[in-house]
């Protein structure tokens, strides 16, 4: 990771919050009365890290600074703030890679910012402001929860997807993560025209999808049934990528990331997909020694292709914030994020 100096303030406020896989879509269309409706999860290789303190005026550092700026200044100008902000942004997920980047980079800077200025804005305020959960819960809820999330879709006046299932996977599971720098998933407008697009989902599909998720995926969860839990998401996937094909190339928005995908199912791991647009695949297995084994092959075979393999937890609390002294080696705790 990259990473750089930490202000020289006596006081900083830190900020972390984790990266979240998207598995998937339960109704695209909204054909039974909800639209979207989805599942993900949090994740803690991966995530956004930030500093930030008072100043006179707003200035913001480091990785991915131009998208903070911009969200940093939208929350001082609507909410008129008198005064600025210091913020070093010390950690980012990869954008456009399907893994959550703008809302948790968003969410993290609204956060932060309510919390510098003592303000008491609402989720929901900060929720809207930022223009975030337009479709998708998942990473809202990877925010303020963390684990694995199910979000219950959108009504005709639903301001946040709710969360309706938050449980947290067996410490022992892990995912296999592969990245593909060389291609960014449909984002921003495009992604509007796209689910625009998009044909109508089949009601009968988006029941069966209903049945397999809340009747055999997390009860499968509860007792530790990783092999069930694959077949589920495996299967969600499946129907879900060939409904996107047509605007993503395939199920797979890189077909590099989609080979080393079916590998992996080959030697073994479960609950093969892709996160969102992509381009980032994922998939499961128990134990990180196992994980190590997989990766170190895929590595060895995949090598010529540049995508990149991480080995990945579930993040179990979401983001946390803390106030620290720069003069000392911080150790944030885990903190409610209002």
């Amino acid at each position: 990771m990259n990473t750089q100096s930490i202000p020289k303030q006596p006081h900083t406020l830190y900020v972390h919050a984790p990266a979240r896989l998207h598995m998937g879509f339960i109704d695209v269309s909204g054909v039974l009365g909800r639209r979207f409706g989805s599942i993900g999860v949090a994740l803690n290789e991966l995530g956004v890290t930030l500093y930030l303190s008072h100043s006179e005026q707003l200035t913001v550092t480091g990785i991915q600074c131009q998208r903070a700026q911009r969200y940093a200044q939208l929350f001082l100008d609507v909410f008129q703030v008198k005064g600025g902000a210091d913020i070093l942004i010390d950690q980012a997920i990869p954008e456009h890679a399907g893994l959550g980047s703008g809302t948790q980079m968003a969410l993290s800077i609204g956060v932060g910012l309510n919390r510098l200025f003592g303000l008491n804005k609402t989720l929901d305020e900060l929720v809207a402001l930022m223009g975030r959960g337009h479709r998708s819960g998942i990473g809202i809820g990877a925010f303020c929860r963390g684990g694995l999330v199910v979000d219950g879709g959108r009504a005709a006046e639903t301001v946040i997807p709710p969360v309706i299932s938050q449980l947290q996977l067996p410490d022992e599971w892990r995912f296999i993560l592969i990245l593909d720098a060389s291609v960014r998933g449909i984002h921003g407008e495009s992604e509007s025209l796209a689910f625009d697009r998009l044909p109508e989902f089949p009601a009968q599909q988006v029941a069966h999808l209903c049945h397999l998720v809340f009747m055999r995926g997390l009860p499968a969860v509860v007792e530790n049934d990783l092999s069930v839990f694959g077949e589920v998401i495996t299967e969600l996937q499946a129907s879900v990528g060939d409904h996107f094909s047509s605007l993503q190339g395939g199920r797979f928005t890189s077909h590099t990331v989609e080979q080393a995908v079916a590998w992996l199912g080959q030697q073994g791991a479960v609950g093969l997909g892709q996160s969102s647009w992509g381009p980032t695949g994922f998939c499961m297995v128990s134990g990180h020694e196992t994980a190590l084994q997989l990766v170190e092959q895929a590595n060895s075979r995949f090598s010529h292709t540049g995508v990149e393999f991480l080995i990945a937890s579930v993040c179990k609390t979401g983001s946390s914030i803390d106030i620290i002294d720069t003069s000392v080696q911080p150790v944030p705790g885990q903190t409610e994020f209002v």
